[in-house]
Protein backbone atom coordinates (compact mmCIF):
# COMPACT_ATOMS: atom_id res chain seq x y z
CA UNK A 1 0.00 0.00 0.00
CA UNK A 2 0.80 3.66 -0.72
CA UNK A 3 1.80 5.88 2.26
CA UNK A 4 -0.67 8.42 2.84
CA UNK A 5 0.82 11.84 1.74
CA UNK A 6 1.94 14.39 4.25
CA UNK A 7 -0.19 17.11 4.16
CA UNK A 8 1.68 20.60 5.57
CA UNK A 9 -0.36 22.14 8.45
CA UNK A 10 -1.87 25.74 7.43
CA UNK A 11 -1.41 28.26 9.04
CA UNK A 12 -5.02 30.33 10.76
CA UNK A 13 -6.33 32.68 7.89
CA UNK A 14 -7.45 35.67 10.48
CA UNK A 15 -8.30 38.75 8.83
CA UNK A 16 -5.89 41.22 10.73
CA UNK A 17 -4.25 44.23 9.15
CA UNK A 18 -1.08 44.67 9.28
CA UNK A 19 1.05 46.04 12.07
CA UNK A 20 1.99 50.06 11.47
CA UNK A 21 5.56 51.36 11.98
CA UNK A 22 6.37 53.33 15.75
CA UNK A 23 5.15 56.65 16.06
CA UNK A 24 7.81 57.36 17.27
CA UNK A 25 11.55 57.68 17.27
CA UNK A 26 13.86 57.58 20.27
CA UNK A 27 17.50 59.53 19.62
CA UNK A 28 20.54 58.13 22.20
CA UNK A 29 23.71 59.76 23.02
CA UNK A 30 25.38 57.38 20.34
CA UNK A 31 23.88 56.06 17.03
CA UNK A 32 24.75 52.62 18.61
CA UNK A 33 22.09 53.68 21.22
CA UNK A 34 19.70 55.00 18.84
CA UNK A 35 19.82 51.62 17.15
CA UNK A 36 19.21 49.66 19.90
CA UNK A 37 16.21 51.32 20.38
CA UNK A 38 14.63 51.89 17.20
CA UNK A 39 13.54 49.16 14.24
CA UNK A 40 15.91 49.31 11.91
CA UNK A 41 13.03 50.53 9.20
CA UNK A 42 12.92 53.78 10.87
CA UNK A 43 16.45 54.38 10.14
CA UNK A 44 18.95 55.46 7.21
CA UNK A 45 21.00 52.80 5.38
CA UNK A 46 23.68 53.49 8.00
CA UNK A 47 22.02 52.91 10.95
CA UNK A 48 21.44 56.17 12.02
CA UNK A 49 18.10 58.46 12.35
CA UNK A 50 16.24 60.04 9.95
CA UNK A 51 15.94 63.23 12.09
CA UNK A 52 18.99 63.47 14.65
CA UNK A 53 22.13 61.45 16.00
CA UNK A 54 22.41 63.62 19.37
CA UNK A 55 21.30 64.99 22.44
CA UNK A 56 19.88 68.80 22.71
CA UNK A 57 20.83 70.78 25.70
CA UNK A 58 16.87 71.10 26.45
CA UNK A 59 15.02 70.81 29.95
CA UNK A 60 14.33 67.53 31.03
CA UNK A 61 11.06 65.96 30.04
CA UNK A 62 8.04 66.14 32.30
CA UNK A 63 4.86 64.28 32.21
CA UNK A 64 3.78 66.68 34.91
CA UNK A 65 3.49 69.88 33.08
CA UNK A 66 -0.17 70.34 33.72
CA UNK A 67 -0.16 69.28 37.37
CA UNK A 68 -0.16 70.92 40.83
CA UNK A 69 2.81 69.18 43.76
CA UNK A 70 0.97 68.44 46.57
CA UNK A 71 1.94 66.93 49.98
CA UNK A 72 0.10 64.05 51.86
CA UNK A 73 0.03 65.59 55.35
CA UNK A 74 -2.48 62.79 57.28
CA UNK A 75 -3.17 59.37 56.58
CA UNK A 76 -5.68 56.78 58.57
CA UNK A 77 -7.40 53.48 57.75
CA UNK A 78 -10.94 53.82 57.87
CA UNK A 79 -11.37 50.10 58.22
CA UNK A 80 -10.40 47.26 61.14
CA UNK A 81 -6.88 45.44 60.13
CA UNK A 82 -9.09 42.46 59.81
CA UNK A 83 -11.71 43.90 57.08
CA UNK A 84 -11.63 42.42 53.37
CA UNK A 85 -11.33 45.52 51.85
CA UNK A 86 -8.31 48.29 53.42
CA UNK A 87 -10.00 51.80 52.80
CA UNK A 88 -7.21 54.35 53.28
CA UNK A 89 -8.31 58.51 54.14
CA UNK A 90 -5.60 60.51 53.22
CA UNK A 91 -5.22 64.41 53.31
CA UNK A 92 -3.35 66.66 50.93
CA UNK A 93 -2.40 69.83 50.65
CA UNK A 94 -1.31 71.63 46.90
CA UNK A 95 1.53 73.92 46.95
CA UNK A 96 1.62 77.15 45.64
CA UNK A 97 4.47 77.20 43.45
CA UNK A 98 3.92 76.96 40.03
CA UNK A 99 0.31 77.07 39.91
CA UNK A 100 -1.43 77.92 36.91
CA UNK A 101 -4.28 80.51 36.94
CA UNK A 102 -7.07 77.85 36.54
CA UNK A 103 -5.52 75.54 39.00
CA UNK A 104 -5.61 78.55 41.39
CA UNK A 105 -8.91 79.24 40.73
CA UNK A 106 -9.80 75.61 41.27
CA UNK A 107 -8.34 75.29 44.73
CA UNK A 108 -10.23 78.34 45.98
CA UNK A 109 -13.65 77.34 44.69
CA UNK A 110 -13.58 73.44 44.16
CA UNK A 111 -16.85 72.07 46.11
CA UNK A 112 -18.28 68.14 47.05
CA UNK A 113 -18.58 66.49 43.72
CA UNK A 114 -15.34 67.61 42.07
CA UNK A 115 -12.22 64.64 42.23
CA UNK A 116 -8.78 64.86 42.36
CA UNK A 117 -6.24 63.30 40.22
CA UNK A 118 -3.57 61.83 41.45
CA UNK A 119 -0.50 60.72 39.29
CA UNK A 120 2.18 57.83 40.87
CA UNK A 121 4.62 56.23 38.77
CA UNK A 122 4.54 52.45 37.48
CA UNK A 123 5.91 49.71 39.79
CA UNK A 124 10.01 49.53 39.98
CA UNK A 125 9.80 45.60 39.69
CA UNK A 126 7.60 46.01 36.98
CA UNK A 127 10.09 48.78 35.16
CA UNK A 128 13.08 46.36 36.17
CA UNK A 129 11.68 43.49 34.19
CA UNK A 130 11.01 45.33 31.09
CA UNK A 131 14.12 46.88 31.35
CA UNK A 132 15.87 43.34 31.23
CA UNK A 133 13.27 41.34 28.57
CA UNK A 134 14.19 44.28 26.36
CA UNK A 135 17.59 43.94 26.70
CA UNK A 136 17.99 47.72 28.18
CA UNK A 137 19.38 47.24 31.47
CA UNK A 138 22.63 48.53 31.00
CA UNK A 139 21.65 51.45 29.59
CA UNK A 140 18.76 52.30 31.50
CA UNK A 141 20.20 55.72 32.99
CA UNK A 142 20.82 57.05 29.62
CA UNK A 143 19.07 60.15 28.72
CA UNK A 144 17.68 60.03 25.30
CA UNK A 145 14.80 61.94 23.64
CA UNK A 146 11.71 61.46 21.61
CA UNK A 147 11.34 62.53 18.19
CA UNK A 148 7.80 61.89 16.47
CA UNK A 149 7.45 60.62 13.12
CA UNK A 150 6.23 62.42 10.23
CA UNK A 151 3.60 59.38 9.52
CA UNK A 152 2.87 59.55 13.45
CA UNK A 153 -0.74 60.19 12.64
CA UNK A 154 -2.53 63.21 14.75
CA UNK A 155 -0.17 65.46 16.30
CA UNK A 156 -2.56 65.02 19.28
CA UNK A 157 -0.96 62.00 19.69
CA UNK A 158 0.59 61.79 23.33
CA UNK A 159 0.87 65.15 24.07
CA UNK A 160 2.89 64.39 27.12
CA UNK A 161 5.65 62.73 24.73
CA UNK A 162 5.14 65.95 22.27
CA UNK A 163 7.58 68.20 23.91
CA UNK A 164 11.20 68.05 23.04
CA UNK A 165 13.20 67.20 26.09
CA UNK A 166 15.57 64.63 27.34
CA UNK A 167 14.53 61.98 29.80
CA UNK A 168 16.42 58.79 31.10
CA UNK A 169 15.18 55.60 29.49
CA UNK A 170 14.06 54.33 33.04
CA UNK A 171 12.16 56.99 33.83
CA UNK A 172 10.20 57.18 30.28
CA UNK A 173 8.86 53.58 31.60
CA UNK A 174 8.32 54.25 34.86
CA UNK A 175 6.21 57.28 34.39
CA UNK A 176 5.19 58.35 30.78
CA UNK A 177 3.68 54.25 29.52
CA UNK A 178 0.58 52.58 31.12
CA UNK A 179 2.01 49.14 31.57
CA UNK A 180 -0.10 47.72 33.90
CA UNK A 181 -3.16 47.86 32.02
CA UNK A 182 -4.86 45.48 29.49
CA UNK A 183 -3.23 46.74 26.06
CA UNK A 184 -4.57 47.59 22.84
CA UNK A 185 -4.94 45.03 19.34
CA UNK A 186 -2.28 47.28 18.06
CA UNK A 187 0.19 46.14 20.54
CA UNK A 188 -0.46 42.69 20.25
CA UNK A 189 0.32 43.26 16.05
CA UNK A 190 3.57 45.27 17.12
CA UNK A 191 4.87 42.11 19.14
CA UNK A 192 3.58 39.62 16.34
CA UNK A 193 5.56 42.06 13.88
CA UNK A 194 9.33 40.97 16.15
CA UNK A 195 8.12 37.04 16.48
CA UNK A 196 11.14 34.93 15.66
CA UNK A 197 8.53 31.76 16.13
CA UNK A 198 6.19 31.47 13.85
CA UNK A 199 3.68 29.96 16.51
CA UNK A 200 3.98 33.06 18.44
CA UNK A 201 3.37 35.59 15.56
CA UNK A 202 0.05 33.36 14.68
CA UNK A 203 -1.21 33.46 18.41
CA UNK A 204 -0.42 36.82 18.75
CA UNK A 205 -2.38 37.87 15.29
CA UNK A 206 -5.16 35.49 15.85
CA UNK A 207 -5.64 37.39 19.55
CA UNK A 208 -5.68 41.14 17.82
CA UNK A 209 -7.93 39.79 15.12
CA UNK A 210 -12.21 39.26 14.51
CA UNK A 211 -11.95 35.70 15.29
CA UNK A 212 -10.27 35.61 18.19
CA UNK A 213 -12.09 38.27 20.33
CA UNK A 214 -13.41 35.49 22.18
CA UNK A 215 -10.12 34.10 23.40
CA UNK A 216 -8.79 37.55 23.80
CA UNK A 217 -11.81 37.98 26.67
CA UNK A 218 -11.21 34.55 28.11
CA UNK A 219 -7.67 35.19 28.33
CA UNK A 220 -6.08 38.34 28.56
CA UNK A 221 -9.28 40.68 29.64
CA UNK A 222 -10.82 38.04 32.30
CA UNK A 223 -8.16 35.84 32.70
CA UNK A 224 -5.78 38.25 34.10
CA UNK A 225 -3.20 37.16 31.53
CA UNK A 226 -2.96 40.46 29.55
CA UNK A 227 -0.90 43.20 30.80
CA UNK A 228 2.86 44.15 29.38
CA UNK A 229 4.28 41.86 31.12
CA UNK A 230 2.21 39.11 30.83
CA UNK A 231 2.30 39.24 27.07
CA UNK A 232 6.13 39.88 26.72
CA UNK A 233 6.63 36.75 29.41
CA UNK A 234 4.69 34.52 27.71
CA UNK A 235 5.13 35.20 23.83
CA UNK A 236 9.48 34.97 24.32
CA UNK A 237 10.52 35.08 20.65
CA UNK A 238 9.15 38.80 20.48
CA UNK A 239 12.19 40.97 20.32
CA UNK A 240 10.60 44.46 20.03
CA UNK A 241 12.37 48.01 20.01
CA UNK A 242 11.75 50.43 22.70
CA UNK A 243 10.43 53.11 20.41
CA UNK A 244 7.57 50.97 18.94
CA UNK A 245 6.61 49.94 22.50
CA UNK A 246 6.00 52.97 24.01
CA UNK A 247 4.29 54.03 20.72
CA UNK A 248 2.15 51.07 21.30
CA UNK A 249 1.45 51.90 24.91
CA UNK A 250 -0.89 54.65 26.20
CA UNK A 251 -0.18 57.87 28.64
CA UNK A 252 0.13 56.89 32.60
CA UNK A 253 -3.02 58.41 33.45
CA UNK A 254 -4.04 59.87 37.01
CA UNK A 255 -5.91 58.49 38.95
CA UNK A 256 -9.38 60.29 40.00
CA UNK A 257 -10.34 60.02 43.68
CA UNK A 258 -13.92 61.06 44.49
CA UNK A 259 -13.11 64.84 47.31
CA UNK A 260 -14.86 63.81 50.96
CA UNK A 261 -14.78 67.38 52.48
CA UNK A 262 -16.34 70.79 51.78
CA UNK A 263 -14.41 73.93 51.38
CA UNK A 264 -17.53 75.80 52.57
CA UNK A 265 -17.51 74.13 56.20
CA UNK A 266 -13.54 74.71 56.55
CA UNK A 267 -14.29 78.54 55.76
CA UNK A 268 -17.63 78.36 58.31
CA UNK A 269 -15.26 76.62 60.83
CA UNK A 270 -12.39 79.12 60.59
CA UNK A 271 -9.83 77.69 58.85
CA UNK A 272 -7.62 79.70 57.30
CA UNK A 273 -6.05 77.15 54.35
CA UNK A 274 -9.15 75.95 52.47
CA UNK A 275 -7.19 74.74 50.07
CA UNK A 276 -6.48 71.29 51.74
CA UNK A 277 -8.10 68.08 49.74
CA UNK A 278 -9.46 65.20 51.37
CA UNK A 279 -9.85 61.72 49.51
CA UNK A 280 -10.95 58.32 50.31
CA UNK A 281 -10.31 54.77 48.53
CA UNK A 282 -10.37 50.84 48.60
CA UNK A 283 -6.86 49.42 48.52
CA UNK A 284 -7.43 47.20 45.37
CA UNK A 285 -6.13 43.89 45.33
CA UNK A 286 -8.06 40.66 43.11
CA UNK A 287 -7.11 37.57 42.11
CA UNK A 288 -7.70 36.66 38.33
CA UNK A 289 -9.43 33.43 37.15
CA UNK A 290 -5.82 31.96 35.95
CA UNK A 291 -4.55 32.75 39.66
CA UNK A 292 -2.68 36.11 39.20
CA UNK A 293 -3.08 38.39 42.37
CA UNK A 294 -3.26 42.59 40.52
CA UNK A 295 -2.75 45.06 43.11
CA UNK A 296 -4.22 48.65 42.17
CA UNK A 297 -1.75 50.66 41.15
CA UNK A 298 -2.05 54.11 42.89
CA UNK A 299 -3.94 52.64 45.78
CA UNK A 300 -0.77 51.11 46.63
CA UNK A 301 1.57 53.48 45.86
CA UNK A 302 -0.16 56.14 48.41
CA UNK A 303 -0.18 53.69 51.07
CA UNK A 304 3.24 52.79 50.53
CA UNK A 305 4.31 56.65 50.85
CA UNK A 306 1.97 56.77 54.50
CA UNK A 307 3.47 54.02 55.64
CA UNK A 308 6.87 54.69 55.25
CA UNK A 309 6.63 58.70 56.06
CA UNK A 310 3.32 59.40 58.14
CA UNK A 311 3.74 56.70 60.88
CA UNK A 312 0.87 54.87 59.32
CA UNK A 313 0.15 50.84 60.11
CA UNK A 314 1.53 48.83 57.02
CA UNK A 315 -1.45 46.59 55.79
CA UNK A 316 -0.18 47.09 51.79
CA UNK A 317 0.62 43.52 50.68
CA UNK A 318 3.30 44.77 48.21
CA UNK A 319 6.80 44.59 48.63
CA UNK A 320 8.79 47.46 49.18
CA UNK A 321 10.87 46.81 45.87
CA UNK A 322 7.52 47.17 44.18
CA UNK A 323 8.04 51.44 44.74
CA UNK A 324 12.08 52.25 45.67
CA UNK A 325 11.03 55.91 45.16
CA UNK A 326 9.36 56.28 48.21
CA UNK A 327 12.07 55.62 50.74
CA UNK A 328 13.59 58.72 48.66
CA UNK A 329 10.06 60.87 48.51
CA UNK A 330 10.73 62.45 52.33
CA UNK A 331 8.47 64.66 51.89
CA UNK A 332 5.56 63.02 51.01
CA UNK A 333 4.37 64.77 48.19
CA UNK A 334 2.62 63.68 44.66
CA UNK A 335 1.60 65.69 41.53
CA UNK A 336 -2.41 66.23 41.53
CA UNK A 337 -5.05 67.61 38.80
CA UNK A 338 -8.64 68.48 39.08
CA UNK A 339 -11.69 67.09 37.25
CA UNK A 340 -15.05 69.65 38.21
CA UNK A 341 -18.20 67.74 38.38
CA UNK A 342 -20.32 68.66 35.82
CA UNK A 343 -23.75 67.79 37.42
CA UNK A 344 -23.12 65.83 41.03
CA UNK A 345 -22.86 68.31 43.42
CA UNK A 346 -24.83 69.38 46.03
CA UNK A 347 -28.02 72.05 45.55
CA UNK A 348 -26.76 75.33 46.45
CA UNK A 349 -30.41 75.57 48.31
CA UNK A 350 -29.85 73.86 51.62
CA UNK A 351 -34.30 73.39 51.37
CA UNK A 352 -33.98 71.00 48.60
CA UNK A 353 -34.64 66.99 49.94
CA UNK A 354 -31.27 65.11 49.12
CA UNK A 355 -31.09 61.18 48.73
CA UNK A 356 -27.83 59.66 48.65
CA UNK A 357 -26.97 56.00 47.80
CA UNK A 358 -23.96 55.40 48.51
CA UNK A 359 -22.07 51.92 49.42
CA UNK A 360 -18.53 51.45 50.81
CA UNK A 361 -16.17 53.77 49.19
CA UNK A 362 -19.29 55.38 47.06
CA UNK A 363 -20.20 57.42 50.55
CA UNK A 364 -17.11 59.51 50.41
CA UNK A 365 -18.47 62.59 48.39
CA UNK A 366 -21.41 62.44 50.28
CA UNK A 367 -19.76 63.30 53.25
CA UNK A 368 -18.66 66.48 51.79
CA UNK A 369 -22.15 66.96 50.49
CA UNK A 370 -23.53 67.22 54.13
CA UNK A 371 -20.94 69.17 55.35
CA UNK A 372 -21.82 71.50 53.10
CA UNK A 373 -25.14 71.41 53.89
CA UNK A 374 -23.88 72.05 56.88
CA UNK A 375 -22.31 75.12 56.08
CA UNK A 376 -24.86 76.90 54.26
CA UNK A 377 -27.25 76.10 57.36
CA UNK A 378 -24.97 78.15 59.65
CA UNK A 379 -25.47 81.62 57.18
CA UNK A 380 -29.46 81.18 57.22
CA UNK A 381 -31.03 83.31 59.78
CA UNK A 382 -33.82 81.44 62.08
CA UNK A 383 -36.74 82.95 60.54
CA UNK A 384 -36.41 81.11 57.10
CA UNK A 385 -37.08 77.39 56.00
CA UNK A 386 -35.82 75.08 57.49
CA UNK A 387 -33.17 73.06 54.92
CA UNK A 388 -34.59 69.65 53.18
CA UNK A 389 -34.37 66.56 54.77
CA UNK A 390 -31.46 64.31 53.63
CA UNK A 391 -31.39 60.38 53.59
CA UNK A 392 -28.11 58.75 53.36
CA UNK A 393 -28.43 55.19 52.20
CA UNK A 394 -25.05 53.47 53.05
CA UNK A 395 -24.21 49.77 52.90
CA UNK A 396 -20.80 47.61 53.89
CA UNK A 397 -20.10 44.09 54.96
CA UNK A 398 -19.75 44.16 58.84
CA UNK A 399 -20.74 47.53 61.05
CA UNK A 400 -17.41 47.04 62.99
CA UNK A 401 -14.96 46.48 60.43
CA UNK A 402 -15.62 48.51 57.43
CA UNK A 403 -18.21 50.98 58.62
CA UNK A 404 -17.18 54.19 56.85
CA UNK A 405 -16.71 57.70 58.00
CA UNK A 406 -18.84 56.31 61.21
CA UNK A 407 -18.07 58.66 63.37
CA UNK A 408 -18.63 61.76 61.44
CA UNK A 409 -22.03 60.29 59.95
CA UNK A 410 -23.39 59.72 64.00
CA UNK A 411 -22.27 63.11 64.54
CA UNK A 412 -23.67 65.01 61.43
CA UNK A 413 -26.96 63.19 62.63
CA UNK A 414 -26.61 64.51 66.20
CA UNK A 415 -26.50 67.76 64.37
CA UNK A 416 -29.79 67.29 62.68
CA UNK A 417 -27.91 68.07 58.82
CA UNK A 418 -28.17 64.35 58.11
CA UNK A 419 -32.27 63.16 58.91
CA UNK A 420 -32.16 59.75 58.59
CA UNK A 421 -29.14 57.03 57.79
CA UNK A 422 -29.97 54.07 56.64
CA UNK A 423 -27.46 50.93 56.59
CA UNK A 424 -27.51 47.72 55.68
CA UNK A 425 -24.59 45.07 56.38
CA UNK A 426 -24.16 42.52 54.04
CA UNK A 427 -22.32 40.19 56.01
CA UNK A 428 -23.95 40.18 59.40
CA UNK A 429 -27.39 38.21 59.05
CA UNK A 430 -28.09 34.83 57.61
CA UNK A 431 -29.53 36.63 54.85
CA UNK A 432 -27.32 38.86 52.40
CA UNK A 433 -28.69 42.13 52.65
CA UNK A 434 -27.53 45.49 50.69
CA UNK A 435 -28.59 48.84 50.27
CA UNK A 436 -30.91 47.78 47.36
CA UNK A 437 -33.07 46.28 50.15
CA UNK A 438 -33.31 49.02 52.64
CA UNK A 439 -34.30 51.13 49.47
CA UNK A 440 -37.34 48.64 48.92
CA UNK A 441 -38.33 48.97 52.24
CA UNK A 442 -38.68 52.27 52.05
CA UNK A 443 -39.75 52.66 48.53
CA UNK A 444 -42.93 54.62 48.91
CA UNK A 445 -41.31 57.66 51.10
CA UNK A 446 -38.20 57.42 48.15
CA UNK A 447 -41.04 58.23 45.47
CA UNK A 448 -43.12 60.57 47.06
CA UNK A 449 -40.16 62.59 47.94
CA UNK A 450 -38.66 62.44 44.73
CA UNK A 451 -42.48 63.41 42.62
CA UNK A 452 -43.25 66.07 45.48
CA UNK A 453 -44.93 69.18 43.25
CA UNK A 454 -43.50 71.79 46.20
CA UNK A 455 -40.35 70.71 46.99
CA UNK A 456 -38.74 67.59 44.94
CA UNK A 457 -36.06 65.47 45.98
CA UNK A 458 -32.43 64.96 44.26
CA UNK A 459 -31.34 60.97 44.05
CA UNK A 460 -27.40 60.96 44.10
CA UNK A 461 -26.08 57.15 43.36
CA UNK A 462 -21.98 56.68 43.93
CA UNK A 463 -20.07 53.38 43.75
CA UNK A 464 -19.49 50.66 41.61
CA UNK A 465 -21.00 50.82 38.15
CA UNK A 466 -20.93 46.73 37.25
CA UNK A 467 -23.35 45.20 39.96
CA UNK A 468 -24.59 47.69 42.55
CA UNK A 469 -25.71 50.87 39.83
CA UNK A 470 -27.36 48.39 38.08
CA UNK A 471 -29.26 47.08 41.18
CA UNK A 472 -30.33 50.00 42.20
CA UNK A 473 -31.63 50.60 39.18
CA UNK A 474 -33.75 47.96 39.04
CA UNK A 475 -34.90 48.10 42.39
CA UNK A 476 -35.84 52.11 41.27
CA UNK A 477 -38.13 50.57 38.75
CA UNK A 478 -39.51 48.08 40.95
CA UNK A 479 -40.45 51.27 43.85
CA UNK A 480 -41.69 53.37 40.66
CA UNK A 481 -43.43 50.65 39.40
CA UNK A 482 -45.51 49.73 43.34
CA UNK A 483 -45.88 53.64 44.48
CA UNK A 484 -45.63 56.14 41.09
CA UNK A 485 -48.22 57.59 40.26
CA UNK A 486 -50.43 56.43 37.18
CA UNK A 487 -50.32 56.36 33.79
CA UNK A 488 -46.49 57.06 34.29
CA UNK A 489 -44.13 53.78 33.10
CA UNK A 490 -41.54 53.31 35.36
CA UNK A 491 -38.94 54.33 32.83
CA UNK A 492 -40.65 56.84 31.76
CA UNK A 493 -40.73 58.55 35.93
CA UNK A 494 -37.08 56.92 35.96
CA UNK A 495 -35.82 59.03 32.49
CA UNK A 496 -37.69 62.41 33.84
CA UNK A 497 -35.62 62.14 36.84
CA UNK A 498 -32.60 62.57 34.59
CA UNK A 499 -33.68 64.55 32.39
CA UNK A 500 -34.50 67.28 35.03
CA UNK A 501 -31.15 66.52 36.33
CA UNK A 502 -32.94 64.94 39.71
CA UNK A 503 -31.50 61.53 39.25
CA UNK A 504 -27.35 61.73 39.29
CA UNK A 505 -24.82 59.38 38.94
CA UNK A 506 -20.57 58.97 40.13
CA UNK A 507 -19.82 55.40 39.13
CA UNK A 508 -17.03 53.81 38.06
CA UNK A 509 -15.80 50.41 37.41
Amino acid sequence: TNPKKSVPSKRPQVRSSEPQGPKIQIIGSTPELTQRLNPRSALTSDGSSSTSNSIPTDTPLSPHSTFVRAKLTKARWLTTHDALKQVLHLQLKPGKEQVSTAEQEWLSTWRPGDAVGISCPNRDDHVDYLLERLSLSDVAEEEVVIEQNNNSGPQKWRADLKERGTVTIRDLLREFVEVSSIPKFSFLKMLALYCSAESDRDSLLFLASPEGRDRFREEIQEGGGGSVMDLLEKYKSSEPPLSHVVSELPSLQPRFYSLCSSRKLLTTTGVQDTTVLEVAFSLLQFTTKNGHIRHGLCSHYLAAMAEKNLSLPQRSTLPWSAFRGVAKNEKSSVWISYRKAALFRPPEDVRVPLIMIGPGTGVAPFLGFLQEREALSHSRSSCQDPPGKSLLFFGCRHRDRDFLFKEELKELQAKGVLHDLITSFSREGEEVEYVQHSLLARGEEVVRAMNNQESAAVLYLCGDARGMAKDVRSCLLQIISAHGAAPELPDECLNRWIKERRFLMDVWG
